[in-house]
């Protein structure tokens, strides 16, 4: 993975940790605090530690063997091993999460996976009742954000709002909002980034939403399955 490479280097740049407390801050003005939260895609851990605080316990998930590295050797500097842990996770590749959560957050991860509207629908599956998915990534652009992205070639040159909101409707989570909580400045340029918070309510509704999110077996294959089993799984 590229991102193994860049691992080390990820943190130099003080933009990425002043976005990355931008968009914690806004999650945590529209989100319920306290409980068990995972940041999926975390890179290093920024957004989720700083969401620390907001949340009671964290957990740091990413593909990049590189980057959960980085992210337990900030967790062990910073004495955080108590409340904060990092694991290896690959929703695109059927991993199983190991818990349901109250927040799940990911920042800037879902432009890089190709099936980004299937992953979305599996991390409101790790969500608790009530719990909330907040997702910040690119708005719509042309593709001259990473025009120079170190070896980084995205699967999507940002998401239309519009498509954002219909797969979290189709995952059967509730209250979205949408807001703008950061400016990316790049080669004379702004990039901006949407937030979209929403939850997931209560009750056995749920269940047979997010089931209706995903087609029959025979239509995408063996991950269905497992999905569907999550969703069972966490509307009990």
């Amino acid at each position: 993975s590229p991102f193994d490479r860049l691992a080390q280097q990820w943190d130099d740049d003080p933009a990425k940790l002043q976005r990355a407390r931008a968009v914690a801050s806004a999650i945590a003005q529209r989100t319920t605090p306290g409980g068990v939260w995972l940041d999926y895609g975390a890179g290093t851990g920024a957004l989720g530690l700083a969401l620390l605080g907001h949340a009671d316990r964290l957990v740091l998930a990413d593909s990049s063997a590189g980057m959960v590295a980085a992210s337990r050797a900030k967790i062990a500097s910073a004495g955080l091993g108590e409340t904060v842990t990092a694991v290896a996770l690959d929703l695109t590749a059927d991993d199983a999460a190991p818990e349901r959560y109250d927040g799940v957050a990911s920042l800037l991860a879902l432009h890089h996976i190709a099936d980004a509207g299937r992953v979305v629908g599996r991390l409101a599956g790790l969500l608790c009742p009530g719990g909330w998915l907040a997702l910040a990534d690119l708005d719509a652009e042309d593709g001259s954000f990473h025009g120079h992205g170190h070896g980084v070639t995205p699967e999507h040159h940002g998401f239309p709002r519009a498509q954002v909101r219909d797969w979290l409707a189709q995952a059967g989570l509730v209250d979205l909002d949408f807001s703008t909580p950061w400016l990316n400045h790049k080669d004379g340029r702004d990039y901006s980034l949407f937030l979209a918070v929403a939850r997931r309510p209560p009750g056995r509704a749920w269940a047979v939403a997010l089931h209706s999110a995903f087609p029959p077996r025979s239509a995408v294959g063996p991950l269905s399955t497992s999905t569907n089993a999550s969703a069972r799984r966490a509307s009990r």
